[in-house]
């Protein structure tokens, strides 16, 4: 196995082994082969050959995998066509295309693997998946679990995604909208984005109602019109309840 190397939430490395589990088996139990979803991935890997280069390796396999697709014509129905589509091994289709050639033309007697060529600016050619004769490396990726440890910043709870994560809040708090990683409390939320003055903030965390009392009851039915007519965008309220 060679070096490892992290991008976009991925640990990502090459092994010099084309077998059907070759990254499970070397690179890691939890990998796939490398899915390509997006310019920047493909800008990066351009930009960081050496990190996954193996000496006298030039031919790297990715995770595309063809699929033929019977297509029925919808006039004719009758009429059918075979179409090949590429999808990556989390089952989504291929949306960016660095191909050398056109695929819409591949004839339609095997399965077809990809891999990407060093000496050819890491474009992507297919071959037969059942082919050995040529030698080649496969490209791996496992997702990193960013709420392992102290990798991130949520105040409270954190949910891992494939490449990435994101930050929640308990009962009666959502997450700041100038800091997605901080969780504040609702009620106060909706008393600072109207401008609602001298209010004693009540929160029932167990629902989504908020509670608010005020010393001066003339006071306090003005500031019920207002909230009341007022764009809460970032939550609602179902009660104002004045305590005095």
């Amino acid at each position: 196995m060679d070096g490892t190397f992290a991008h976009a939430g991925y640990c990502l490395g090459s092994v010099n082994n084309q077998s059907k589990d070759a990254c499970q088996n070397i690179f890691s139990e939890a990998s796939s082969l490398l899915a390509i979803k997006n310019h920047a991935t493909m800008k990066f890997l351009k930009e960081s050959v050496a990190l996954f280069k193996i000496e006298q390796q030039q031919f790297y396999k990715i995770g595309l995998k063809s699929v033929f697709l019977d297509n029925a014509n919808s006039n004719e129905s009758n009429i059918h066509t075979t179409m090949i589509r590429f999808y990556w091994p989390d089952g989504t289709a291929q949306t960016v295309n660095y191909f050398q050639y056109s695929i819409d033309k591949l004839p339609l007697d095997q399965e077809y693997c990809v891999q990407m060529q060093l000496f050819d600016d890491l474009h992507w050619y297919t071959y037969d998946c059942s082919s050995t004769a040529t030698l080649r490396a496969s490209l791996c990726q496992y997702d990193i679990d960013e709420c392992l440890g102290n990798t991130v910043d949520c105040s409270h709870s954190c949910i891992n995604t494939p490449g990435s994560y994101y930050c929640t809040c308990p009962d009666g708090m959502i997450i700041d909208p100038s800091d997605q990683t901080q969780c504040i409390d609702f009620c106060q939320v909706i008393v600072d984005s109207n401008g609602i003055q001298d209010a004693k903030v009540i929160s029932d965390r167990n629902s989504s109602s908020c509670y608010f009392a005020y010393e001066n009851k003339v006071d306090f039915e003005m500031q019920i019109t207002f909230a009341q007519n007022a764009d809460l965008s970032f939550c609602h309220y179902s009660k104002l309840i004045d305590y005095m």
